[in-house]
């Protein structure tokens, strides 16, 4: 079984896995051309193949188990912090993102 990647690029964009917990993923979205400045977030229901394989949501599935969110980093730092706060262990990529927001 094939996982989703940690990084994505696709459509001009580049997707970072920041958390996961169970089916669930929340990933950074950001103009490949620029991708330190985060646009955007994608938290959505992993979906798999017939073969097993994860997969991103269709555009069809959007809005029922997959969800786009623009908010200002400083919400998602404040959604990190208190995960850390009760003792959830956050990914690399969440800890670094959480670094860079002021």
């Amino acid at each position: 079984m094939k996982k989703l990647k940690e990084i994505e690029k696709t459509n001009g964009c580049t997707y970072i896995l920041l958390e996961r917990e169970g089916n669930w993923v929340m990933y950074s979205q950001a103009y490949s051309a620029t991708p330190d400045q985060v646009i955007g977030y994608e938290i959505f229901r992993v979906r798999k193949t017939i073969s097993g394989n994860e997969r991103f949501p269709r555009t069809t599935e959007w809005g029922v188990d997959a969800f786009t969110r623009y908010t200002k980093p400083t919400d998602i730092k404040t959604y990190l912090q208190a995960r850390l706060d009760r003792g959830v262990p956050l990914t690399q990529n969440a800890s670094n993102y959480l670094t860079r927001l002021p």
